[in-house]
């Protein structure tokens, strides 16, 4: 799947036929002075004009200002086990922090490099040939996050910036339109916030609940927003207390506190847009669908895990019709190679009704009496065709419109 906006294919550029646009291996960047894994290929030729706006119409969706100011590009191998770690070393010593941009996709990551007020667009592009590319932005970000003590190189993903299918204006009354009031500097930080933080080998979503009290759930509440069951709350910090914290911000930084845990800190900057930088990477305030709001959309879910001979598959279905109508489906499938063997088991469930979806709250009334309530958030990305957002969160699951 693709999380950016709709694109020239990268990859119908690096043909054979773009081989011969290859030089000589050049291990260090002439424009941003990274040094890249000794393994790394530059491209050369017409593909770099197509990178070239690939990455400006990036920047745009992503809300950065500037023009690419020279562009390069490179292939990756990562089949070599060094290469992606030589790639994070290199951005370290060059003084660059790594910032992740919302949106995440099996066969791209887009992500910024700053350091002081420059900022440079890349795009990591996966497929046959694995493709870094970018390019130094004429200006600094137009609200650039404070740079991370510490930066990683993200790997292969990176979550979308969220609007919501009916947007809210940027300044609504009350400052209630996306995940609860926009933070202040006299309110704090009130509302619902995810952040895709990537490490070497996975990424993790992480949520942020913050209370007006001072305190944050540092998981997604169940059940909804609108309100959030203070009684989960309760439960939450009863049975799991190092999942409820406190916090104050502390000039560019914003501290945690853990009771029987050391307190943590991670550099904090407010976007203009209401979103956040939390420790280097953007956290953004998560959208809101509008009270009442009817689709006619499907979305689905695929995943899987293997390891130790033993291989687990899931996928979901969502539909949900202007009628006010849903459907739901599940499918788990299972194998396991024991002495030669292998052995399967399946399991599948359905459910229709009807459904409420308000702000970040679906209600579903299924036929056979139960009700259910999900937390639930719209992704998509600036010039998204069509009315229905691209992705729908479903209780922290990611899935991606069908039709």
């Amino acid at each position: 799947m693709t999380l950016q906006p709709p694109l020239t294919p990268l990859f119908g550029l690096l043909t054979c036929a773009l081989l011969s646009c290859f030089a000589e291996a050049a291990p260090t960047s002439t424009l941003t002075g990274i040094s890249l894994p000794a393994s790394s290929r530059p491209v050369g030729g017409s593909a770099l004009k197509t990178l070239s706006s690939q990455l400006g119409s990036l920047a745009r969706a992503h809300k950065l200002t500037g023009s690419c100011q020279g562009i390069e590009a490179f292939i990756l191998n990562l089949d070599d086990d060094d290469a992606v770690d030589a790639l994070e070393v290199g951005f370290r010593k060059a003084g660059y922090a790594v910032a992740d941009l919302p949106g995440a996709s099996d066969d791209e990551l887009a992500f910024t490099l700053r350091k002081g007020r420059t900022t440079v667009m890349a795009v990591i592009e996966f497929g046959e040939s694995t493709v870094l590319a970018w390019c130094p932005l004429g200006t600094a970000s137009a609200s650039p996050s404070a740079p991370p003590k510490t930066a990683t190189v993200p790997p292969a993903r990176a979550p979308a910036t969220p609007q919501t299918a009916n947007p809210a204006p940027a300044s609504p009354p009350g400052g209630a339109a996306q995940g609860g009031r926009a933070p202040t500097a006299t309110t704090g930080l009130e509302g619902l916030y995810f952040r895709l933080r990537m490490t070497a080998n996975s990424s993790i979503e992480e949520y942020f609940y913050f209370l007006p009290n001072g305190r944050v759930a540092l998981v997604l509440p169940e059940g909804g927003l609108d309100p959030v069951d203070q009684g989960w709350i309760a439960r939450l910090q009863r049975e799991h207390p190092d999942h409820v914290a406190t916090y104050r911000l502390e000039g560019g930084d914003i501290v945690f506190s853990v009771p029987g845990k050391p307190s943590w800190r991670e550099s904090f900057a407010r976007e203009a847009n209401g979103n956040l930088s939390l420790g280097g990477h953007f956290t953004t305030r998560v959208a809101r669908f509008t009270n009442g709001q009817r689709m006619e959309a499907q979305y689905t879910f695929a995943g899987g895990a293997s390891g130790g001979g033993t291989a687990v598959s899931s996928g979901s279905s969502l539909t949900l019709r202007a009628d006010g109508t849903f459907a739901l489906s599940g499918l788990v499938g299972a194998s396991m190679r024991t002495g030669g063997q292998t052995q399967t088991a399946r399991s599948s469930s359905q459910s229709s009704g009807r459904y409420q979806l308000s702000g970040n709250t679906l209600i579903l009334n299924h036929a056979d009496g139960r009700t259910t309530r999900h937390t639930v958030f719209p992704y998509a990305l600036k010039g998204d065709p069509g009315p229905n957002p691209r992705w729908f969160y479903l209780d922290g699951m990611q899935m991606k419109l069908a039709r």
